[in-house]
């Protein structure tokens, strides 16, 4: 709904709304990435953040704006959460908070998407009550 509102009020085609908001979408998740997993230098940074672009976005192009490809673009920064969380490193809050939101966006989608970090949050505690 906010695409249509805002293709109403700017006069622009939504499909071109709707292209640049899953770009901007997909753009802030590769970042947060990126971020979240804190490569060793910024030309590793820069290909994390390209890879994960590409990935999220560009390859599933076709499939612009459908459930699926905004749950993934949304998963991938919650999946490096974890992947931090588990290696021990601290998480900053506001880091957390983002991912949180953008996570629950893309997982509130369709039912059956909870389950993904359903089973990310499962496995890190039972490692975590294992190690």
């Amino acid at each position: 709904m906010p695409v249509a509102w805002l293709a109403e009020r700017t006069g622009m085609a939504a499909g071109a709304v709707l292209t640049g908001a899953v770009a901007g979408l997909g753009a802030v998740c590769a970042w947060l990435t990126a971020r979240l997993l804190e490569t060793r230098t910024p030309a590793e940074r820069l290909a994390v953040l390209l890879l994960a672009f590409a990935v999220t976005v560009v390859q599933p192009a076709a499939l612009r704006g459908q459930g699926e490809q905004l749950s993934l673009i949304a998963s991938l920064p919650y999946a490096a959460l974890i992947a931090r969380r588990y290696a021990g490193r601290p998480v900053p809050p506001a880091l957390a908070i983002a991912v949180a939101v953008i996570g629950a966006y893309g997982f509130a989608l369709k039912h059956y998407f909870v389950m993904v970090p359903l089973l990310l949050e499962a496995w890190m505690m039972l490692r975590q009550r294992g190690g």
